[in-house]
This record gives structure tokens, sequence and C-alpha cells, in this order.
């Protein structure tokens, strides 16, 4: 068995356990940010696994319980971003944009031993730290993000400060799709125009049942012309790497990812549920959807 087969696979079998743990997580709770972990779930095992250069944890595996707001007697808590290891100018900085992503993230973050596995049981939970809605202290997460997409512009921001102070490592920003409806997308884009951050790179993960992009996605990509714009299967470990191995010269390197949101839940796609917030109107609706997933993800032999 070649490398290449090898790390894949291990790619693909971590990213299926993220999907059954998220899944696990969504009946139980009866609602979750599950399509999210459906698409990006083979993006993020591949950038943890292989694409990143990221160092070992300086968090524990265990989150410390919420710290409290920021004050005049407490400071801010950025233990977020100490899962990605320390901030050498060497190394790669990964800033996280969509809020939504973050039980994918968390999923993620355990698969690599970053988090402990079990701790993702208390995901929500009152008390800790793993939001359904991050901040800065939550596992992964190095500022408050959210719809306004205003991680692209934070990522352009510290791939300008390293680049002025001579740092080799590049910076990874994870943007979903309908992030750039937003303006301030628009405005981070006019930013990066104005400098030549080649240490950028964006990964645009754009979910989406049909074969063509959303206007304001097709827009955006034209306008990040005539930066290298990698065109992947988001599903497919082998064609990110391939893509992140390319390194721009004008400006940022921008790779959009096709996936699809119900990705191994073909049922997700058939039951009429909501897709931004999977959420069950009533018991039968939650049962009907448990039986047909758990059937999809827990097949023999899926590892």
């Amino acid at each position: 068995m070649s490398d290449t087969s090898t790390w894949t696979e291990k790619v693909e079998r971590s990213a299926l356990r993220m999907r059954r743990k998220a899944f696990e997580y969504t009946v139980k709770s009866q609602g979750g940010y599950l399509s999210q972990v459906c698409s990006s779930a083979e993006l993020l095992m591949t950038l943890y696994s292989k694409v990143l250069q990221l160092e070992e944890s300086e968090a524990p595996p265990s989150p410390r319980p919420f710290p409290g707001l920021p004050s005049d007697r407490r400071a801010r808590n950025t233990q977020g971003a100490a899962y990605h290891g320390p901030k050498s100018p060497h190394l790669d900085r990964f800033i996280i944009s969509p809020a939504s992503y973050s039980l994918a993230v968390v999923c993620a973050l355990s698969q690599v031993h970053r988090l402990d596995g079990r701790v993702s049981d208390t995901y929500t939970q009152d008390g800790g730290s793993l939001d359904l809605w991050p901040a800065p202290y939550t596992p992964g997460f190095e500022t408050h993000t959210g719809r306004p997409a205003h991680g692209i512009a934070y990522a352009a921001g510290v791939a300008l400060g390293r680049k002025l102070r001579g740092e080799n490592g590049r910076v990874w920003a994870l943007v979903d799709s309908h992030e750039l409806k937003s303006g301030e997308a628009w405005e981070a884009l006019h930013l990066l125009k104005a400098k030549t951050l080649n240490n950028l790179v964006i990964l645009i993960n754009d979910p989406r049942f049909e074969e063509k992009p959303a206007p304001w996605v097709e827009g955006w990509l034209k306008t990040c012309e005539p930066w290298e714009v990698e065109q992947i299967d988001g599903h497919k470990p082998m064609e990110l790497y391939a893509s992140s191995q390319v390194y721009s010269h004008e400006g940022p390197l921008i790779i959009h990812a096709r996936t699809h949101p119900c990705q191994g839940m073909v049922y997700l796609s058939l039951a009429g549920l909501p897709l931004d917030y999977v959420r069950f109107k009533n018991s039968r609706e939650r049962m009907n959807f448990e039986s047909a997933v758990r059937a999809e993800l827990y097949k023999p032999k899926r590892g």
C-alpha cells in the first residue's frame, strides 16, 4: 500500500468518525450544526493531518470551564488558538471564520488528539468552553467569528503583520461560501488587492446541491483574478493536499472546494429538515432520522 493511500484512507476514516460524533450529538440534543460537519469533515481532517504546519497543542486536552467575560479584573481569554500550538514564525496560523463550524472543529480536534475525545460529549453544556457560538476561548477558534465573514479580514491582517515581520509561515483561513455574500468579505478582498499577501491561503467550503456555484461566489472568485484559484472536490483529500502545494506570487492562494451539505448522510437530503441548523419538529421525525442515518453511518466494515 502506497503512502498516499495510507494517509488518505486515514483521513476518510477520521471524517467518518467526525460525522458519527456529530450525528450522536444532534440526536441527543435534538438539534445541531450537522450539515456543516458533513460538508467539511474531509477538509478539516486533511488540513490537520497533512497540510497545516503546526506543532503540538499548548492547551489542556480537557478545556477549562467558561472563564467569564473580560473585565478590568479579568483579561481576555485566548485559549482557543493554543489548540493549534505555538505562534512561531515558521509555523502556520489557522483562522476559522464560520461560527457554525464549531461542532465540526470540536470533532476534528478530538480526532487529531488535540482535544480529549470524551470532552466533545460536553459540547454546549452550561459552564463549559465548547460553545455552540464560539469565542476566542473555544478550542480551535482564534477570534469571534460569524456570518459577517470578518474572519477573512482578520486573517488578512494577521498575514500582513507576519509579512512585515518577515515570518515565512502561512496563514490559512477557512470560510463558508455563504459568508461571501457580506459586504465585509468584499471589503477584505479590496484590502487584499492593495497588498501582495502571498502568505495567505483562503479555503472556501462551498456546500451545494446544484452543479453551478451561487452568483455571489462566482463574482467573488472572478474578482480574485489574476491570483491562483484552485478548484477542487472537497471530499477528496489528495486534491486539497495538491492544491496546498501551490504558491501564488501575485496574491493569496484561493482554494474553492465544492462539497455536498449531506455527504455521508443521504437521508439528511431527503428528510426535509433545515440544513442551516438541523432540528426536529417532533419525536417521530427524530426517530425516523436516527434510524435511517444510523444505518448509513454504521454500515459493516466502515471503520
